[in-house]
């Protein structure tokens, strides 16, 4: 324990290396849990674990546990009920404490709350006063005189308890635990308070001189009281002291107004304290405060920045206001270059979506829709300064998406001309490029044009694809230059761009290349995309068919020599962990996460070639690691398991079978074992396409350590 609250004390690893979504003790004392196996990829299995020691097999206390547990103690006599009050079983004493309130036993639980013997009985006990004292049947008189016991956690249960009566009698001796010597007393103390409410100016001074006492130290307390002075304090208390001298009790003002949503909150925008103002805007934003929402907004009409949790709220509000003079606001914002790279971006992705603003909350998700009438009197303040901003390079690609969504097809010009400048960031360049494809205006054929073999490659490549949609003929070409001069990427994007191309230009540049690719003067790594890519257009499918036909001549692994090179490694990763059909994590071990029976993948792209990866991968069994051949094992009743021994030894086997399913057997209860030539691992080749299969390997590539 420390002060109101707790901290924890040790911990241990008690089962590692699962993904345990429950966990409870079972009746026979053990600890069960469920393992989500492989987190959000839907297996459809799942597993059940139960942790024990050999000890507790024939541990008697827990079979007499398991036995208490499973009777029905509505037909037990109030005296041995009371006694199981004091059990160290947790669930046993609340079963008799339930049990003995469905009796009514008002008796029993005052002989328990008031008996020294046990500490947990006289805690039981005072839970099930409370339980008859809040349904009506019994008095609070108990409760009330044990709020002065010598036991502190006894008077924190006892306060606890009359608050969940809802009595206002009770305020007052409520009202003295709150200079309690104990924390935790404080704290119940004041939760009783909020939960029986009633505006108390006697409770209102007792929870500032605690807050003002505790001073932030246990923010447990001070939560408590928080929470006590909204129900409890008037407004006109907790407004007249904003500015005390302590910064605890100002604190506490400002989050209990700002549970009573009162506008008043809004005076601690001008709190000297950069933590208080982000409370307040906070509060106002987020609760939400409609009445001070305006207040914040004005952050945003300020030259010099604030915080950035700050602005960014207050950018928020001005978008839940939504009047012209908000808009404007932000457009004057976003040209400020004294303020941050994020606030400014933020306030052009407001501007944005401001004709059809979106209802989702940029902050914290809720659905929050607003609207934005006289749209177009921003959207021409936007018009005036979007020149200027398309000019500065933190805010040139923003703007840029900002005029698109907007409409402004009268800035064509500017962004053909941005287009074209090579000083300019490239990201800025494509956004510039893809405004100008949304506002489908005849700048676009121009800064197509103008984008040569020298320009960036995202632009290139979002040029090409630009190309491939609005003019055909004039694609191709480009293509067939990036096909011979660009990088890998791009060249395989060209690949896919000619096999969207229905033109018989796209359809004669491909079956050039194929003529390349059979004479051995295309990159390993664009073989694939450029088939896949042919394969689309229907006079070339038999030039495919040939190809593929050559390739089975070479041996088994000739089909899918185009995987050695060119996959994407991040791909590859989700089809290592997340594809269902494969899911190597079943039997192979990466980085200490998956199954074991399969050699461990660590550093295997330093120990094999990328073709010994594929062959391992089409042709499992032409090369088995050491110790991973399987074995048939047939038992005594005529099953058959077939699979890798992970363990042979104190007599049993522990054998896993081709989808990882791992099972023990007896050695008692083996009829005969042989080993098998073939691996346990499935070829993949029919289960992966051959692109899956490219990112696979250069994901296997990429493991070297």
């Amino acid at each position: 324990r420390r002060g109101a609250a707790y901290e924890l004390e040790s911990h241990d690893r008690i089962a590692w290396n699962v993904l345990p979504t429950d966990v409870e003790f079972g009746p026979d004392g053990s600890l069960y849990f469920f393992d989500w196996v492989n987190g959000w990829a839907k297996s459809g299995k799942g597993r059940i674990y139960r942790l024990r020691t050999k000890e507790m097999a024939n541990d008697f206390k827990l079979r007499n546990n398991a036995r208490l547990l499973a009777t029905d103690m509505s037909k037990m006599a109030k005296q041995e009920l009371q006694s199981l009050l004091a059990h160290k079983d947790r669930r046993i004493r609340q079963k008799a404490q339930f049990a003995l309130t469905d009796q009514e036993a008002a008796d029993s639980f005052e002989a328990a709350a008031t008996s020294r013997a046990s500490r947990l009985a006289r805690l039981h006990g005072i839970w099930g006063l409370g339980t008859l004292a809040r349904n009506g049947k019994h008095n609070t008189k108990k409760l009330v005189s044990l709020l002065t016991d010598d036991d502190g956690d006894v008077r924190a249960m006892s306060a606890r308890m009359l608050g969940d009566t809802r009595d206002q009698t009770h305020i007052e001796a409520l009202r003295k635990r709150l200079s309690d010597d104990n924390s935790r007393v404080k704290r119940e103390a004041a939760f009783a308070l909020e939960r029986i409410g009633g505006k108390s100016t006697k409770a209102t001074e007792s929870l500032f001189a605690m807050i003002r006492h505790n001073n932030d130290r246990d923010l447990v307390v001070r939560h408590a009281g928080v929470f006590a002075l909204a129900e409890v304090a008037s407004r006109q208390d907790l407004v007249a002291r904003i500015k005390d001298k302590s910064r605890a009790v100002q604190r506490a003002v400002l989050l209990a107004l700002a549970r009573q949503r009162a506008n008043e909150v809004q005076q601690f925008l001008k709190h000297e304290d950069e933590q208080f103002r982000y409370e307040a805007a906070r509060a106002i934003y987020e609760t939400p405060i409609p009445g001070a929402m305006q207040s914040l907004a004005l952050f945003v009409y300020d030259d010099e920045p604030d915080s950035e949790r700050i602005d960014w709220r207050a950018i928020q509000a001005a978008r839940m206001i939504g009047e012209v003079e908000q808009g404007e606001a932000l457009v004057h914002l976003a040209t400020k270059a004294n303020h941050s790279r994020k606030i400014r971006l933020e306030a052009l992705a407001v501007l944005a979506e401001w004709r059809t603003p979106h209802g989702q909350c940029r902050v914290i998700g809720n659905w929050r829709p607003t609207k934005h009438p006289d749209a177009d009197i921003v959207a021409q303040n936007f018009r005036g300064s979007a020149d200027e901003l398309l000019e500065d390079k933190v805010t040139s690609e923003a703007t840029a998406n900002t005029i698109a969504k907007l409409g402004l097809r009268e800035k064509a010009p500017i962004l053909a001309a941005l287009v074209r400048n090579k000083d300019m960031p490239t990201k800025a360049r494509v956004a510039a490029l893809n405004a100008l494809a949304d506002l489908k205006v005849d700048e676009l054929q121009q800064a197509l044009a103008g984008i040569g073999t020298t320009a960036p490659v995202p632009l290139r490549k979002r040029a090409v694809a630009l190309l491939s949609h609005t003019s055909p003929e004039k694609a191709v070409p480009v293509l067939g230059s990036l096909l011979s001069n660009a990088s890998t990427g791009e060249k395989q994007a060209a690949c896919e761009a000619l096999g969207n191309l229905k033109h018989e230009a796209a359809t004669e540049l491909l079956r050039t290349w194929l003529q390349r690719l059979r004479d051995g003067k295309v990159a390993g790594a664009v073989s694939l995309d450029l088939l896949e890519a042919a394969n689309k257009h229907e006079a070339l499918k038999p030039l495919v068919t040939a190809h593929e036909q050559r390739a089975k001549k070479i041996g088994p692994l000739g089909p899918f020599a185009m995987c050695l090179d060119g996959g994407n490694a991040n791909a590859g990763r989700k089809v290592f962990h997340n594809f269902e059909a494969t899911r190597c994590t079943r039997c192979h071990t990466l980085n200490n996460n998956g199954g074991n029976a399969g050699p461990v993948l660590n550093g295997v792209g330093k120990r094999l070639t990328p073709e010994q990866i594929l062959a391992s991968l089409i042709t499992p069994s032409a090369d088995i690691a050491e110790g991973f051949s399987t074995t048939t094992v047939e038992q005594t009743d005529g099953m058959i398991i077939a699979g890798v021994i992970t363990k042979d030894q104190d007599g049993e086997i522990i054998i896993v079978d081709i989808n990882g399913k791992e099972s023990r057997i007896p050695v008692g209860k083996i009829r005969s074992r042989s080993a098998n030539k073939d691996s346990a691992m499935p070829d993949v080749a029919g289960t992966l396409s051959k692109r899956q299969l490219r990112d696979l390997i250069a994901f296997l590539k990429r493991q070297k350590k």
